[in-house]
């Protein structure tokens, strides 16, 4: 829009040739953009406009929806945190091999197992 303005308040935007408009827009914009956006090959300024603007709104989304799944929610947050309470509760945890086990059942419980 401001690009539009500034060639009506220039009074050249009759004299330059379509193709030249849609260059001079082009060159306006950010580099990933205007790659994107001399990619389609716009006709006129109408449609360079239109079409920036769809790349740029399509942007957007992507950007808010890989910000939504890099940021968990308190839910997920909750979770990881009561999931590393039982990892330190399981490391707490006294293990007994298996053969241990079995002695202490065979004699009792009373006898230390032999090694």
């Amino acid at each position: 829009m401001r690009f539009r303005k500034a060639i009506s308040k220039a009074e050249i935007g009759n004299l330059l040739p379509a193709q030249m408009q849609v260059m001079d827009f082009v060159a306006g914009l950010r580099l990933e953009l205007a790659i994107i956006i001399n990619g389609s090959n716009p006709a006129d300024l109408d449609e360079v406009e239109e079409t920036a603007k769809n790349v740029e709104s399509a942007s957007l989304i992507n950007k808010n929806v890989i910000a939504a799944a890099t940021n968990p929610t308190a839910e997920v947050k909750e979770l990881k945190a009561q999931i590393l309470e039982l990892k330190a509760e399981i490391k707490e945890a006294k293990y007994v091999p298996k053969e241990d086990r079995r002695a202490s059942q065979n004699n009792g419980g009373n006898k230390k197992p032999s090694y």
